[in-house]
């Protein structure tokens, strides 16, 4: 009983840092391959990368597939 809720801790944290850390990521590589874009680390930039990322691999929340 404890371990499955310890694996279903550390499942939700990690997906939680992968949310929080993917567009900082994405930001960076941009960054690095393209330094002509010189795009600034802040809270409007990383929530634009998330929704478009999100738009581009067409997450869905509560699908059945």
């Amino acid at each position: 009983m404890i371990k499955t809720f310890l694996k279903l801790i550390f499942g939700i944290s990690l997906i939680i840092c992968v949310i929080i850390i993917g567009p900082l990521l994405g930001i960076w590589s941009l960054n690095t391959l393209f330094p002509i874009l010189n795009i600034p680390y802040n809270w409007e930039t990383w929530a634009a990368f998330l929704l478009l990322f999100g738009s581009i691999t067409g997450l869905r929340f509560g699908s059945k597939k």
